[in-house]
């Protein structure tokens, strides 16, 4: 006699698929707080994301003063000697 292969249904495949989303999904939000982490912590770093990629420093800018927090942006570009937009 011989063996069928098991075969996968439709709940099997959805149920597999909602998992890899969650997981995905998690490791999104870890890695997305873990940038806002250090951004938050290090005016070094901000400037290596305002040297290589800007729109993610004026991101977190716009998030900051959205939520009503210190003036960051202000005094990282008097620091650096960068002349501001606004």
């Amino acid at each position: 006699m011989k063996k069928e292969p098991k075969r996968t249904n439709f709940r099997s495949l959805l149920g597999t698929g909602i998992k890899a989303v969650l997981v995905l999904e998690g490791l999104g939000l870890v890695a997305t707080y873990g940038l806002w982490n250090r951004m938050n912590n290090s005016q070094d770093f901000r400037l290596k994301v305002y040297t290589y990629c800007p729109p993610v420093l004026e991101s977190y800018y716009l998030i900051g003063e959205m939520l009503g927090s210190l003036p960051t942006k202000k005094h990282d570009y008097d620091k650096w000697g960068v002349a501001r937009d606004k």
